[in-house]
């Protein structure tokens, strides 16, 4: 529930009785961890809780008395009685549909700060850098913002569009190693002060975070006017497939399905049927446990493939004698973790629920 309400949102609804009430603020603050928990993005979880304070408040009853205990009432779904329209806006990260600048910015300052950090605790305050080094730092910032951007196409349904950016992303990959390479043997060096990259990094983290705060609300997802039935069938399917990750087999299932539906209904449209591609594929996949096990799986595969990476890597230095072993285990550690919990993501959502 929302702590900055208005005066009228907390007029009296019962007798002597405000609304909300700080069991009410506990309740929502546990509902909202279970949501999250859940893989429900944040503004949705948002909107769930909007809406069962204003029921509270009509009522002028507690939330566990309409609701149940907050474990009870994750379990309905409450996610699920939202407009499928505006669920649709999302992706399943919560992030709006089409381009975002904020992500960007985002991603590009957590990478670059990640390698300053690294590179100050591996070689002080000043390290010497030429121009393989220049190369190696451009490919590597360079393939993270266009896998962040692959993926969030794929996110939103856009399948052969995310195909693309991977292939850039790989090509753009290959060619930063192998300029690295082949200025490796070049001796022109300068001495950098890594304060410099440190607070650069920093200053686009924050503008990040500001731009994000910032974002408009996403709209409507819509359909455009010259949009075919065959194409709005289309994208029905690359939505299943990359926005809510359904199996390919249940994807051309659920697909034929509506189309031989929709002829049989005899509207000129699918749209006029269903609503918009983006609002259907939703209320296909309501109380779908899947796609949400099938994303931990990915995340635990991942964060696990680091963990090793940087495990070995700890491994190598302490056999080599290498200097900076501290910042090594450190990184260890926090991959490790990171691993850890996303076994324990994955845990929970094999978990069946009640």
């Amino acid at each position: 529930m929302n702590a900055d309400l208005s005066e009228d949102d907390r007029s009296v609804t019962g007798p002597d009785q405000d609304r909300p009430t700080a069991g009410d603020e506990d309740w929502a603050r546990r509902v909202r961890a279970g949501l999250l928990r859940d893989d429900v993005p944040q503004v949705l979880a948002d909107a769930v809780l909007e809406q069962a304070r204003a029921a509270c408040r009509d009522s002028g009853r507690p939330a566990t008395e309409v609701f149940g205990t907050p474990s009870e009432y994750v379990r309905q779904r409450p996610q699920e009685s939202l407009d499928p329209e505006l669920r649709a806006r999302y992706d399943r990260d919560g992030l709006p549909e089409g381009f975002d600048a904020s992500a960007v910015v985002l991603r590009l300052g957590v990478v670059g700060l990640a390698i300053s950090i690294g590179t100050t605790a591996r070689e002080g305050w000043t390290a010497e850098h030429g121009y393989a080094h220049a190369a190696l730092l451009a490919a590597v910032l360079a393939t993270f913002l266009l896998g962040g951007e692959a993926l969030r196409r794929r996110g939103a349904g856009r399948l052969r569009s995310s195909r693309s950016a991977w292939v850039g992303t790989a090509a753009v990959a290959v060619a930063g190693l192998g300029a690295a390479w082949a200025l490796r043997d070049d001796p022109a060096r300068v001495d950098v002060p890594m304060s410099a990259p440190l607070l650069a990094c920093v200053a686009i983290v924050a503008a990040g975070v500001l731009l994000r705060r910032r974002r408009a609300a996403a709209g409507t997802a819509g359909v455009p006017d010259d949009t075919t039935p065959d194409k709005w069938f289309t994208r029905l399917e690359h939505l299943l497939r990359g926005r809510h990750l359904m199996a390919p087999a249940r994807t051309r299932r659920e697909v034929d399905e509506a189309r031989a539906f929709w002829r049989a209904g005899g509207t000129e449209h699918p749209q006029v049927e269903f609503g918009t591609p983006q609002a259907y594929a939703v209320v296909l996949t309501d109380g779908d446990d899947a796609p949400r096990r099938r994303r931990a799986a990915w995340r635990a595969a991942a964060a696990t493939l680091f963990g090793v990476l940087a495990l070995t890597n700890l491994a190598r230095s302490l056999i080599d004698g290498e200097t900076g072993g501290w910042w090594r285990t450190v990184v260890a550690l926090l991959l490790c973790g990171a691993a850890v919990a996303s076994w324990v993501r994955l845990a929970r959502a094999r978990a069946p629920r009640p």
